[in-house]
Protein backbone atom coordinates (compact mmCIF):
# COMPACT_ATOMS: atom_id res chain seq x y z
CA UNK A 1 0.00 0.00 0.00
CA UNK A 2 2.87 2.38 0.73
CA UNK A 3 4.18 1.78 -2.78
CA UNK A 4 0.90 2.91 -4.31
CA UNK A 5 0.76 6.01 -2.12
CA UNK A 6 4.37 6.85 -2.98
CA UNK A 7 3.74 6.34 -6.69
CA UNK A 8 0.60 8.46 -6.42
CA UNK A 9 2.51 11.30 -4.78
CA UNK A 10 5.28 11.26 -7.39
CA UNK A 11 3.03 10.84 -10.43
CA UNK A 12 0.49 13.36 -9.15
CA UNK A 13 3.13 16.03 -8.53
CA UNK A 14 4.71 15.37 -11.93
CA UNK A 15 1.41 15.56 -13.78
CA UNK A 16 0.47 18.77 -11.95
CA UNK A 17 3.76 20.40 -12.95
CA UNK A 18 3.50 19.25 -16.56
CA UNK A 19 -0.11 20.46 -16.85
CA UNK A 20 0.78 23.90 -15.48
CA UNK A 21 3.79 24.06 -17.82
CA UNK A 22 1.61 23.13 -20.80
CA UNK A 23 -0.88 25.85 -19.95
CA UNK A 24 2.01 28.32 -19.61
CA UNK A 25 3.25 27.40 -23.09
CA UNK A 26 -0.18 27.89 -24.63
CA UNK A 27 -0.70 31.21 -22.83
CA UNK A 28 2.71 32.38 -24.02
CA UNK A 29 1.83 31.41 -27.59
CA UNK A 30 -1.39 33.39 -27.25
CA UNK A 31 0.39 36.42 -25.81
CA UNK A 32 2.99 36.56 -28.55
CA UNK A 33 0.95 35.63 -31.63
CA UNK A 34 -2.70 36.54 -31.13
CA UNK A 35 -2.65 39.45 -28.70
CA UNK A 36 0.74 40.91 -29.61
CA UNK A 37 1.17 42.05 -26.02
CA UNK A 38 4.83 41.10 -25.62
CA UNK A 39 7.92 40.42 -27.64
CA UNK A 40 8.67 36.77 -28.20
CA UNK A 41 12.03 36.64 -26.43
CA UNK A 42 10.77 38.30 -23.26
CA UNK A 43 7.61 36.19 -23.11
CA UNK A 44 9.48 32.95 -23.71
CA UNK A 45 12.12 33.64 -21.06
CA UNK A 46 9.49 34.69 -18.52
CA UNK A 47 7.59 31.47 -19.23
CA UNK A 48 10.71 29.34 -18.83
CA UNK A 49 11.66 31.07 -15.56
CA UNK A 50 8.15 30.49 -14.24
CA UNK A 51 8.24 26.83 -15.17
CA UNK A 52 11.69 26.43 -13.58
CA UNK A 53 10.47 28.03 -10.34
CA UNK A 54 7.43 25.76 -10.30
CA UNK A 55 9.64 22.71 -10.75
CA UNK A 56 12.06 23.87 -8.04
CA UNK A 57 9.28 24.58 -5.55
CA UNK A 58 7.72 21.18 -6.17
CA UNK A 59 10.84 19.36 -4.95
CA UNK A 60 10.51 20.23 -1.24
CA UNK A 61 6.77 19.66 -1.48
CA UNK A 62 7.36 16.14 -2.77
CA UNK A 63 9.97 15.48 -0.10
CA UNK A 64 7.64 16.66 2.64
CA UNK A 65 4.75 14.63 1.23
CA UNK A 66 6.94 11.53 1.28
CA UNK A 67 7.84 11.97 4.97
CA UNK A 68 4.57 10.40 6.08
CA UNK A 69 4.88 7.42 3.75
CA UNK A 70 8.55 6.53 3.28
CA UNK A 71 10.72 5.77 6.27
CA UNK A 72 14.38 6.68 6.11
CA UNK A 73 15.92 9.92 4.96
CA UNK A 74 18.05 8.26 2.28
CA UNK A 75 15.03 6.65 0.63
CA UNK A 76 13.18 9.97 0.58
CA UNK A 77 16.23 11.73 -0.83
CA UNK A 78 16.64 9.03 -3.48
CA UNK A 79 12.99 9.29 -4.53
CA UNK A 80 13.12 13.08 -4.57
CA UNK A 81 16.36 12.95 -6.55
CA UNK A 82 14.77 10.67 -9.14
CA UNK A 83 11.83 13.03 -9.32
CA UNK A 84 14.26 15.93 -9.84
CA UNK A 85 15.96 14.07 -12.71
CA UNK A 86 12.63 13.46 -14.44
CA UNK A 87 11.62 17.10 -13.93
CA UNK A 88 14.97 18.29 -15.25
CA UNK A 89 14.59 16.22 -18.40
CA UNK A 90 11.07 17.58 -18.83
CA UNK A 91 12.30 21.16 -18.36
CA UNK A 92 14.94 20.70 -21.05
CA UNK A 93 12.34 19.17 -23.36
CA UNK A 94 9.96 22.10 -22.79
CA UNK A 95 12.78 24.60 -23.38
CA UNK A 96 13.79 22.85 -26.61
CA UNK A 97 10.22 22.68 -27.85
CA UNK A 98 9.70 26.35 -26.95
CA UNK A 99 12.75 27.27 -29.00
CA UNK A 100 11.28 25.40 -31.95
CA UNK A 101 7.79 26.88 -31.49
CA UNK A 102 9.01 30.46 -31.12
CA UNK A 103 11.84 30.14 -33.73
CA UNK A 104 14.51 31.27 -31.27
Amino acid sequence: MKFLITAGILIGAYLFCVCVATVAVFVTIGITTHWGAARTGHAMMTMLWGIALLFLFSLPAVYLALTRVVEGVLWRLALTGGYAVVLGFTAFLIAFMSAIIFNR
